[in-house]
């Protein structure tokens, strides 16, 4: 292995090994100087400290402009402040816009294996998520083999409730959330059509149907909104939508 052609704290570049020792070119000029300066107002024998000493207090300068430059999204950073994955996804948001789609922020959802449903409001004019309604919906989008939850993204909550809003539907049927690594392995052996790494298992995905709504319109409207995958299965009569990168079947 070459030892480094340079190293911070020898004020001289290091010459490659094998090379002549006496050919080591010493450092003159003004890095001398910053470097004896630092080392003295630190009052440290080596740059690697005074660096690591800048790091720590430029961090939290770096985090207040960050915060400053990002939107409010109605204020729902303070709430996120209690939940990381509310953070998380204000971060993705900021990245990309368009995962926002912003329903009225009520949601009729029914999942038809257990006849659970779920009729509630979970974010209000203000924009502001209410975190005990978001865990319901990760409840009714369980894991049905193992009963295990998982997070549910907000763009995806929200991208249902678009497409419930734009076709005016009573209530949203979810055939399919969360899906536990086992449950979605079983289903894969068992030849279900289903994707082995299938996003249902990060809690990014629904297969929905909304009764009065032909799958067909459901999938052509969700392909419009450009928000992730759509899979489309006329057999089952249901639409997969999920908030991944943008694809169809």
């Amino acid at each position: 292995m070459s030892t480094p052609l340079f190293d911070i704290d020898k004020p001289m570049i290091l010459s490659k090994k094998g090379s002549n020792p006496r050919c080591q070119v010493p450092i003159i000029g003004p890095f001398l100087k910053i470097n004896r300066y630092l080392r003295r107002i630190f009052r440290v024998r080596s740059m690697k400290t005074v660096f690591a000493s800048l790091l720590l207090l430029l961090t939290p300068l770096a985090i207040a402009q960050e915060s400053a430059r990002q939107p409010s999204f109605g204020g729902i950073r303070a709430l996120a402040l209690k939940d990381p994955f509310l953070l998380f996804e204000l971060e993705q948001g900021r990245e990309n816009s368009a995962r926002h789609f912003e329903g009225d922020g009520h949601l009729h959802l029914v999942n038809p294996k257990n006849h659970e449903e779920l009729d509630i409001r979970y974010r209000d004019e203000n924009g502001r998520y209410d975190l005990a309604k978001i865990a319901e919906i990760r409840h009714l989008l369980r894991c049905r083999l193992t009963g295990t939850e998982a997070e549910i993204p907000l763009a995806l909550i929200e991208l249902v409730d678009r497409i419930q809003d734009h076709f005016r539907a009573s209530e949203v049927h979810v055939l399919s959330g969360y899906r536990s690594p086992t449950l979605n392995e079983s289903l894969w052996r068992r030849g279900r059509r289903v994707a082995r790494h299938s996003l249902h298992m990060q809690g990014m995905a629904m297969d929905i149907q909304l009764p009065g709504v032909p799958a067909r319109r459901l999938r052509d409207y969700a392909k419009s909104l450009q928000s992730g995958g759509v899979g489309y299965y006329p057999q089952r009569h249901f639409v997969h939508v999920d908030v991944g990168p943008v694809r169809y079947w």
